[in-house]
């Protein structure tokens, strides 16, 4: 299905906006990855299906969630989930950026914004932190994450 289809057709039956008077407002939201893509992210943020796929394959949206589930599998995060970006929402309504509700599965979806020519989606400085798969703070090797202002954000859903 194509993206104009996709986003005039198919969105509003199952979206509503997502804004801080909504009832499942969260200040901040997670969104889960493989450990592997933290680096890139940090650098470069969060991308409608990721930095590898080709732009025909990539979704049209990035998922986000409340929390995540401690057993099974959380709608809107990949299985195979090893790290967890937590997103601040309230700064990014504030800088006028859209996100959308799922009743029917309780996910967030956000394009981002456009803030070069090629890149669309969540910026670095939207992103508050990161943990592993056990809880554990991540701390990257390349200091990128000291980019990130974590003393401005409040803290993460538990």
């Amino acid at each position: 299905m194509s993206e104009s289809i996709h986003r005039r057709v198919l969105m509003p039956l199952y979206h509503e906006r997502y804004t801080p008077g909504h009832p499942m407002w969260q200040d901040i939201v997670v969104h889960g990855t493989d450990q592997r893509d933290v680096e890139a992210i940090l650098r470069i943020g969060l991308v409608p299906g990721g930095i590898y796929d080709s732009e025909l394959k990539r979704r049209s949206e990035i998922h986000l969630v409340t929390s995540v589930v401690k057993k099974g599998k959380t709608p809107g995060v990949r299985r195979n989930s090893s790290a967890y970006i937590y997103v601040n929402m309230k700064q990014m309504y504030e800088n006028g950026i859209e996100s959308f509700y799922s009743k029917l599965t309780g996910v967030i979806f956000t394009r981002g914004e456009k803030w070069s020519s090629d890149v669309e989606g969540i910026q670095p400085k939207f992103l508050t932190q990161v943990k592993n798969c056990f809880g554990e703070v991540y701390e990257p090797i390349s200091g990128a994450y000291s980019q990130v202002a974590r003393e401005k954000s409040p803290s993460p859903p538990a």
